[in-house]
């Protein structure tokens, strides 16, 4: 009559054994690729009934039912990336530095300098900010641009900071930027803001552009601060640098451009 019992083999929660796992997968989980080939009908075909399993387009049951597995798989691949997308993680194909930003560290200082070998390099006294900046490989002049109209267009100074020459008209709020008080900047690039160390205990550094690259980034970011007003110092590309700082605050800022 086609009508089944409840308790009947048929309506029975579906388990598929699969040979290579040697375990069972529940239907509630999303099934791996794997589980769904292990799941294909295996059927021993003879010369006689060959032809009665084959469709009129010449494939076998076998052959159609491995073909909509491998539809399912690919499937599955593709609604696996848009997640991984979504939740901001890249698939092995994707390069790492896909969705990674210019990366730069923001210290409010009191003074500051940069050497190498001995040789003061870079250097303000008074307050100012240091400037850390990592370049990756997506990177360009625009994203330098707005980089220099955030960083010193940020309010996190104070009419205590201002110079006897900087006049503050008297509706100048209580916090003022850098853009304010034209107060100088050191720009020292940085390129292990892109440490990558989930794995392992020694990082690596995939995600930072190399220094054909970089360079050129790092000079354009100085280049933006002196046509915004800012008296600029940068450190050596590419040098054993020593920086020297008093933090003033303090006031630390993580930025992604």
């Amino acid at each position: 009559t086609g009508f089944r019992m409840p308790g009947s083999q048929s309506s029975r929660r579906r388990r598929v054994q699969c040979s290579h796992h040697s375990r069972q997968h529940d239907s509630v989980h999303e099934p791996s690729a794997r589980t769904l080939e292990c799941a294909l009908p295996h059927r021993k075909h003879t010369g006689a009934d060959h032809g009665a399993d084959t469709h009129h387009d010449g494939r076998s049951e076998s052959e159609r039912s491995l073909q909509s597995a491998r539809r399912i798989r690919r499937v599955l691949l593709e609604v696996r990336f848009a997640h991984s997308q979504k939740v901001g993680r890249t698939s092995e194909s994707t390069p790492a530095w896909h969705a990674v930003s210019m990366r730069a560290i923001l210290q409010r200082a009191a003074d500051a300098r940069v050497t190498v070998s001995g040789e003061v390099v870079g250097s303000f006294d008074g307050p100012g900010i240091v400037l850390l900046v990592g370049v990756t490989h997506g990177d360009d002049d625009a994203a330098a641009a707005r980089l220099a109209d955030k960083v010193y267009g940020l309010r996190i100074f104070e009419h205590r900071h201002a110079s006897d020459a900087t006049c503050l008209p008297p509706s100048a709020p209580r916090e003022v930027s850098a853009r304010d008080l034209e107060l100088p900047v050191l720009i020292v690039s940085q390129f292990t803001l892109y440490a990558e160390t989930r794995k392992g205990r020694r990082p690596t550094w995939d995600h930072a552009a190399p220094g054909t690259v970089a360079e050129p980034i790092i000079d354009a970011v100085a280049a933006a601060f002196t046509s915004l007003g800012a008296p600029v110092s940068t450190g050596r590309f590419g040098a054993d640098m020593q920086v020297t700082f008093t933090n003033d605050g303090p006031v630390t800022i993580s930025l992604e451009i």
